[in-house]
């Protein structure tokens, strides 16, 4: 295992508060998603956040990253970057 030097870690912890007011901004303005979700938790048999990941992915052409096995069920939706 590689070990982060101060800087790394201040860096990691930055960028990841930006994905949080990010995905708590749009969360808010994604009103849809909450049936977008639903949909895709029915059709595939995935927890409700996975399927609501998923749904945000599409919406926004981005990838999902995740080590999830589950994501293996809805990998033909959206691209995924496997950890």
């Amino acid at each position: 295992m590689r070990h982060r030097t101060q800087a790394e870690l201040r860096n990691s912890d930055e960028d990841l508060q930006k994905c949080i007011e990010t995905s708590h901004t749009t969360c808010r303005s994604y009103p849809g998603g909450v049936l977008a979700a639903a949909h895709i938790k029915a059709q595939y048999a995935v927890a409700y956040a996975d399927a609501f990941s998923v749904s945000l992915a599409q919406e926004l052409g981005a990838t999902v990253v995740t080590a999830d096995p589950e994501f293996k069920r809805v990998a033909s939706l959206v691209d995924i970057l496997w950890l």
